[in-house]
C-alpha cells in the first residue's frame, strides 16, 4: 500500500493534517503551538536574529509522559541555539550578520515523529541554508541518530559517516539509491547535482512513508535544493 505525504497546516497554533491513502487511512491527530523564543541573548544592533518553538499539545495515540519527553528535548534544543547565535554573532567579527530558525512541519508516520526547522544564517559573511530536524521514537520519545534512521532504508551494511550538528554522509552507493528513489518519486536531479549531492551532508527525518534527505546549501537559489527520498521497503 502506498501512501502518499501528507501536508502539515497550522493555524492559530494548531495543526490540521490531510492525506490522499489508497487504504483511507488517516494520520494521527496532532496539536502544537509555534511561538517566538524571547531573551536570546542578543545585544549587537547589526545583528537581526528570530527563533520560533514548538511544543507539541498532542499526539493521537501517545501517552503524556512520552509526550513530555519530547517536549522536554525541544526545549533543550532552544537552549542550544543560545550558543549557536553566540557563535554566529562572534564569527561576524563586527560585520552585519543573521540568525533565523522557523518552524518547518510536523510528520507522524507509524513509529517517528519528525519536527523539521529550517535555520537561515550568514555569520562570516556567507549565506547558510539548511533544514534541523528532530527525530523522536514514537514509541518512546528518545531522540534517534540520524545514521540509525538511514540504516532502516537502506541497508544494516550502508556505509553511514555521522556528520556536524547530527547530520550525515554516505556512500556513493547510497547515493545512487537515493536518486534513484527520488526519481521514482518524481524528484528528478540534473546531472550537475551529482558531485555536490555526492559530497554533501545530509539531514534525515521521516515523513509519512519515507526518509527524507536535504543537503545543506550555501546558495538561496539552486536547482540542487530539493528534499531527497528513500523509499520504504526497498
Amino acid at each position: 500500500m502506498r501512501t502518499i505525504r501528507f501536508l502539515v497546516a497550522v493555524w492559530f497554533g494548531l495543526v490540521s493534517q490531510h492525506s490522499v491513502a489508497l487504504e483511507n487511512k488517516p494520520p494521527p491527530l496532532v496539536k502544537f503551538v509555534v511561538g517566538k523564543a524571547k531573551n536570546m541573548g542578543v545585544n549587537r544592533p547589526a545583528s537581526s536574529v528570530s527563533v520560533e518553538t514548538l511544543k507539541l499539545e498532542a499526539v493521537e495515540g501517545m501517552q503524556p509522559k512520552i509526550l513530555d519527553r519530547v517536549n522536554a528535548q525541544l526545549r533543550g534544543k532552544q537552549r542550544s541555539i543560545q550558543r549557536e547565535i553566540k557563535l554566529c554573532g562572534s564569527y561576524a567579527e563586527g560585520r552585519p550578520w543573521s540568525f533565523h530558525m522557523r518552524f518547518n512541519k510536523v510528520y507522524v508516520s507509524d513509529h517517528y515523529i519528525s519536527v523539521v526547522f529550517e535555520r537561515s544564517t550568514v555569520c562570516a559573511g556567507s549565506p547558510n541554508i539548511e533544514k534541523i530536524p528532530m527525530v523522536f521514537s514514537r514509541a518512546n520519545g528518545s531522540l534517534i541518530p540520524a545514521p540509525i534512521l538511514v540504516r532502516q532504508f537502506v541497508s544494516a551494511a550502508a556505509v553511514v559517516t555521522p556528520g556536524h550538528e547530527g547530520k550525515v554522509e554516505l556512500d556513493e552507493e547510497s547515493i545512487g539509491k537515493m536518486i534513484a528513489d527520488s526519481e521514482a518519486e518524481g524528484i528528478s536531479s540534473d546531472d550537475r547535482c551529482d558531485f555536490y549531492l555526492k559530497n554533501s551532508p545530509y539531514s534525515v527525518w521521516v515523513d509519512a512513508k519515507n526518509l527524507v534527505l536535504s543537503p545543506e546549501f550555501t546558495q538561496t537559489h539552486s536547482g540542487c535544493m530539493k528534499e531527497y527520498v528513500f523509499k520504504e521497503g526497498k
